[in-house]
């Protein structure tokens, strides 16, 4: 029983040490693999890559966010708001990314997405967060072909 007392008490202390990180006027630096796709799309089975953003926390709790991706068949760029939830490291966003797929036949796909995500930052230290997420890019094009569920793993850095 002392056993689990000790970890509920030092799950609180963990969260509640992270609000500090989600302050107005703090940046945001994450880089991500992605592409680990849930469910597949008409186009692209499997499609890993890097991802990389930046934001910053234009109020506490609320963050504005410029991201992009480069992978095997597409490159995108976009923006998002994400909101944390306050004393933990859970957040939602919600956001857009304009996207070009690269066609094995040498031709291009410009599509515009809309892109909401779930995830949660676990803060390694003070600064540094390992930050797992699930989204769904929604195609506005074609949304049966270039629509797709996914998951990414961030190492984040606050400061």
């Amino acid at each position: 029983m002392k056993k689990i007392i000790l970890l509920v008490i030092l799950f609180i202390v963990s969260t509640t040490t992270t609000y500090a990180q989600f302050e107005k006027g703090k940046w945001h630096i994450n880089g991500s693999f992605t592409g680990i796709n849930i469910s597949h799309n008409g186009f692209i089975e499997d499609n890993f890559g890097l991802g990389l953003s930046v934001g910053n926390f234009l109020e506490d709790n609320f963050a504005l966010i410029v991201n992009s991706e480069i992978a095997h068949y597409e490159k995108s760029l976009g923006a998002q708001v994400r909101y944390y939830l306050p004393n933990t490291g859970a957040f939602g966003g919600i956001g857009m990314e304009y996207k070009t797929i690269d066609y094995f036949d040498g031709g291009d796909k410009h599509i515009t997405c809309f892109t909401p995500e779930i995830g949660y930052a676990f803060f390694l230290n003070k600064t540094v967060t390992i930050e797992p997420v699930i989204y769904y890019n929604y195609s506005l094009t074609k949304p049966s072909d270039y629509s797709k569920f996914g998951v990414k793993v961030g190492l984040g850095f606050y400061f």
